[in-house]
């Protein structure tokens, strides 16, 4: 097996089970919405999902450190540490929009070395591991090799771009 495939196999199924939980309470009629600090909401979608990555990916690595949205880390540099989006687009579940994705990361000496995404409404599932490509179900993909922006399809959060962040671009 490769150097995290280990790593990479354990935040596939930790991440589409963060998924599962995320649909039970988007199933639901409440979602209960709070907010962390100013605009920025949290429900029980996200904290659901939160406990879910937290206590399958520390079962199996319990030595590796934890940076989450949602929770008290204990990451620290110098080894490894999951770095935890349990519901990224939390605006779009309160919407009831399409958009909302699980995001796992897994850093070692600084660097990215694994990384998950999982769509809970389609049950998609992105991966990559350092050295080993990445995925899409399961299969290969690639890099674009298109050179020009103008010629590119670009794919942004609705947020960032109300709130002028991409005008550099």
């Amino acid at each position: 097996m490769s150097a995290f495939g280990r790593e990479r196999k354990v935040a596939e199924l930790a991440s589409k089970r963060a998924a599962e939980a995320i649909l039970e309470v988007y199933r639901q009629a409440e979602l209960g919405v709070r907010f962390k600090s100013g605009d920025e909401p949290v429900t029980l979608a996200d904290l659901a999902s939160d406990r879910v990555l937290r206590s399958e990916l520390g079962r199996a690595f319990p030595s590796y450190g934890w940076l989450s949205e949602e929770s008290r880390g204990t990451a620290h540099t110098g080894s490894p540490y999951w770095l935890v989006d349990p519901l990224d687009g939390t605006r779009e579940l309160v919407e009831r929009r399409p958009g909302f994705m699980v995001s796992v990361g897994l850093i070692a000496h600084g660097h990215p070395v694994v990384g998950v995404v999982v769509c809970p409404l389609t049950g998609r599932l992105w991966s990559a591991e350092q050295g080993e490509g990445a995925t899409r179900g399961g299969v290969p993909i690639q890099v674009s090799t298109t050179r020009r922006l103008e010629s590119s399809h670009i794919l942004v959060s609705r947020t960032e771009r109300s709130r002028g962040q991409l005008k550099g671009f």
